[in-house]
């Protein structure tokens, strides 16, 4: 792995990384400890930038402030309603000083979970977003507001059709 001319080395893709020669036993062991794709879950991650040094709470803090640069441009550009939302997937890269880029920024992003680190991640991130959205059985079933009081002070009860 790492030479010039191993594509599924340069790659972050999951959905291409996980077709990548399955014959190799550096290849399988890294399936064995990753899942498809080679995915981590954040404390691997974590564990593996601290070994090298780097420090967590910075990077985080860094991670932190560049999305939040990325999504203020959408400040003004998104009517607000309380009857909307969209998930964002931003991927970021962290270079060898510890320093994250913004790769791209995903509107709705995949949700399957394929692999263990994809269930950790998703779930707990889609259990976050469905406890803002009040989608718990109470609200489903109409027994509550479904749209909590904060989101709709925030929304400036906008009643705006989404398009």
């Amino acid at each position: 792995m790492g030479k010039i001319d191993d594509l599924f080395s340069h790659l972050t893709n999951a959905s291409i990384n996980k077709s990548a020669d399955k014959s190799s036993e550096d290849v399988k062991e890294l399936k064995k400890m990753t899942g498809p794709g080679y995915k981590w879950t954040m404390e691997q991650l974590w564990e593996h930038l601290e070994g090298t040094g780097l420090d967590r709470k910075i990077i985080w803090k860094d991670i932190k402030k560049l999305v939040l640069f990325t999504l203020l441009i959408l400040v003004g550009q998104v009517p607000p309603d309380p009857h909307c939302y969209e998930i964002l997937g931003i991927d970021v890269m962290i270079d060898c000083r510890g320093k994250p880029w913004l790769i791209e920024v995903n509107r709705s992003p995949a949700m399957a979970t394929g692999s263990s680190p994809d269930k950790h991640a998703k779930t707990k991130m889609l259990t976050d977003a469905f406890n803002i959205l009040s989608l718990d059985a109470e609200h489903i079933t109409g027994k509550k507001n479904p749209v909590p009081a904060a989101v709709e002070a925030l929304s400036g009860r906008n009643k705006e059709k989404c398009v």
